[in-house]
């Protein structure tokens, strides 16, 4: 892992600020240890609107045939539509993709994909990076260099894979309206598509232009999120989307009360669970069953949402690789015990606004997590999920009064401490393993394999976990109220802080 602020790398990829620490010849370094790590001749790349994307993509280009390998270029596209892209075309055998994800324009990134258009796992990135560190690649055959092709439709088939899963007639039928901010971003080039495709009655396209130049910090969290939430009181619409550049994540806002004039960002946790909901809906009338997953830092949501309906249930380490990774444990164990049940599939995600739904493919999807959120509103809207609970007579608070019927009451709290010295950081999570790792809860309430969490019998719950890029120690706590989850990390980052003296 590199220890350059300016170079992020990691089992997640490579990130840093164009110019300085992610230059061309570092795209052109990293391309070809992919080239040598990955096996099969052909690789598929693709890149979101930045600006230094074009760049980048010229140096990724080079490496890859100067490897040997046949490059088929998908053009700029959600980083989801490239996986699935490369999951269905078994003559494609991985794939790069251009992008810094949520960090602001300066940043540019990459991401490696296997065969199966998986994100690497943890021990394939590892390797990916010593073959980098070593820099020895072999060329490729001069009689045989790589060659380039382009290819479109990823796009369109992404969006028709999403739209087959869900009910369109129902979405039809509940006539909602729509917002959606792609921010400039690669979402621009298939939003308008996506909703047409869903039925929605009206839709709205904010910063639809595909430049780049990101109208507002592109992480898609409530503070970033004031245009959205403005249109969406505007136009007093049900519902409104925010998408990261490389459209793999999206946030809500919407109306609330008690008059639905104003309109809020209510969280990027919301996406995940809403989600949930929608799916758990779908899957009760049709008699499926859902093993659901997500990681240690996000909300209790999705968890109450499986146990109401007797789901398996599963947490893991922060990090999108860790939830596939759970995910197909839960479908190995379910078909060890119920050998070719086509009435069973798993689905989760992240409480960052990623939702995971393996009937598409194995990543996070913003597109995907758009058509489950307005399949459960629709669903709330025409009374055909919890039918007795009563709707509220102004279209516009549809979406809040959804969440705060489907979901149980809850709040989370997030806060961090950065430091200088990565001993000091140690040093931290020494004192945290030390105070919480030996809590007074059952064993099975522990865990420890990423940073420490704990689960108290009030259904409340903190974790301490290090940032795997940066010298910095994450606090994250839910309970019922806001104040009560705002203790419980006061008190942490006081035991942090007396480990500092």
């Amino acid at each position: 892992m590199s220890d350059s602020l300016d170079l992020k790398v990691g089992i997640s990829g490579v990130r840093g600020v164009v110019g300085q620490g992610l230059t061309a010849q570092v795209a052109f370094s990293f391309a070809r240890a992919f080239a040598a790590w990955a096996p099969g001749s052909s690789v598929a790349i693709g890149r979101d609107t930045r600006t230094s994307g074009e760049m980048l993509r010229a140096a990724v280009v080079a490496g890859l045939l100067e490897s040997g390998k046949h490059v088929v270029d998908l053009g700029i596209l959600p980083v989801p539509s490239l996986q699935t892209a490369i999951r269905l075309d078994d003559e494609l055998h991985g794939g790069l993709y251009i992008s810094a994800s949520h960090n602001p324009g300066e940043y540019n990134g990459l991401k490696f994909f296997r065969a199966d258009g998986i994100i690497l796992y943890p021990q394939q990135a590892e390797e990916l990076i010593a073959l980098w560190a070593e820099a020895d690649f072999p060329a490729g055959p001069l009689d045989r260099p790589g060659t380039l092709s382009v290819r479109g439709g990823a796009i369109d088939r992404h969006i028709q894979r999403v739209v087959d899963l869900v009910d369109v007639a129902l979405i039809e039928e509940a006539e909602l309206t729509v917002v959606l901010d792609s921010n400039n971003g690669a979402g621009c080039y298939c939003g308008e598509e996506l909703l047409r495709h869903l039925g929605v009655a009206e839709m709205d396209l904010l910063n639809p232009e595909a430049t780049g130049v990101f109208a507002h910090t592109p992480e898609p969290i409530p503070e970033h999120m004031g245009q959205l939430a403005e249109r969406v009181a505007q136009l007093g619409y049900h519902i409104g989307f925010s998408q990261d550049p490389d459209a793999d994540r999206v946030s809500i806002a919407c109306c609330v009360g008690p008059d639905g004039r104003a309109a809020e960002a209510i969280g990027e946790e919301f996406t995940l669970a809403l989600g949930a909901a929608s799916v758990a809906a779908q899957a009760a009338g049709r008699g499926h069953t859902v093993s659901m997953a997500c990681n240690y830092s996000t909300s209790r949501m999705i968890e109450d949402i499986a146990a109401e309906h007797g789901f398996p249930f599963r947490r893991t380490a922060v990090g999108e690789i860790n939830v596939v990774e759970g995910l197909q444990a839960l479908e190995r164990e379910w078909d060890a015990k119920h050998p070719g049940d086509a009435a069973h599939f798993a689905f989760g995600g992240e409480g960052g606004g990623g939702i995971i739904d393996p009937r598409n493919q194995y990543c996070r999807d913003s597109l995907n997590s758009v058509a489950l959120i307005l399949q459960g509103l629709a669903q709330w809207k025409l009374g055909r999920a919890l039918p007795d609970a009563p709707r509220p007579d102004d279209g516009r608070l549809l979406c809040d009064s959804w969440r705060k019927v489907a979901l149980m009451p809850c709040a989370i709290v997030k806060d961090k401490m950065t430091f200088d010295d990565i001993d000091r950081q140690d040093g931290v999570m020494e004192a945290a393993m030390k105070r919480y790792g030996k809590a007074d809860v059952p064993p099975e309430d522990i865990a420890t394999n990423d940073g420490v969490r704990v689960r108290y019998p009030d259904r409340s719950w903190l974790h301490i976990r290090p940032s795997n890029t940066e010298p910095i120690v994450r606090f994250i706590a839910e309970h019922d109220s806001e104040p009560q989850a705002r203790r419980l990390v006061d008190e942490a980052m006081e035991v942090a802080k007396a480990a500092l003296q």
